[in-house]
């Protein structure tokens, strides 16, 4: 029998039959010492039993977390980000283009309305990369500002990313490595 939960307002642990369901199932493994999740639960029961949520409304994953921080979980003989699983079972699919990101930037959470869908670049640039850090600055290290005729986009071997430099910086580290060649040269 699957449950169908309608969603009306923000889901809350405790509030919906399958959440009760869900911890009562942790409950009872945990008085008879069973660590087993039981086979046969739906999406919504899978991710509401290693979810607990916390004080910011965090539903956090309490089962395996990944190198990179994120919950991971086994769903029909498949391993999966928690977080996408939790998605799809509350909210809709995922577009295939795009990514989710965490609005609360907490990567153990799973709760679908700290989720939304971005491109990789507005995900990356939301982010604390390198990159993201970059991405907001407006000067290069000597203070020279990065406007459209001062700024040199280029492309590493290999890559496919853009990088960008201060022509005015550019020019002068040409200028000095060719004065350098030619100091070497007349010292030869």
């Amino acid at each position: 029998m699957a449950l169908s939960i309608v969603l009306v307002k923000p889901l809350r642990v405790g509030d919906y039959y399958a959440i009760s369901h869900a911890h009562h199932i942790r409950e009872t493994n945990m008085k008879h010492g069973t660590s087993m999740r039981p086979r046969n639960l739906t999406a919504k029961e899978v991710i509401l039993y290693y979810a607990k949520e916390d004080s910011n409304g965090c539903w956090i994953w309490q089962s395996t977390i990944s190198a990179q921080g994120y919950g991971r979980v086994y769903f029909r003989s498949k391993q999966m980000r928690a977080h996408r699983l939790s998605y799809e079972a509350f909210r809709k699919t995922i577009n295939p283009k795009l990514e989710l990101d965490h609005i609360c930037r907490v990567r153990e959470c799973v709760s679908p309305f700290h989720l939304r869908e971005v491109t990789q670049r507005e995900n990356t640039l939301c982010g604390e990369s390198p990159a993201a850090k970059n991405a907001v600055k407006t000067h290069c290290l000597k203070g020279h500002e990065f406007t459209k005729k001062n700024t040199y986009w280029y492309t590493l071997r290999g890559k496919t990313s853009p990088h960008r430099a201060c022509n005015i910086c550019r020019v002068a580290n040409v200028y000095a490595y060719r004065r350098r060649l030619k100091e070497k040269a007349t010292l030869s």
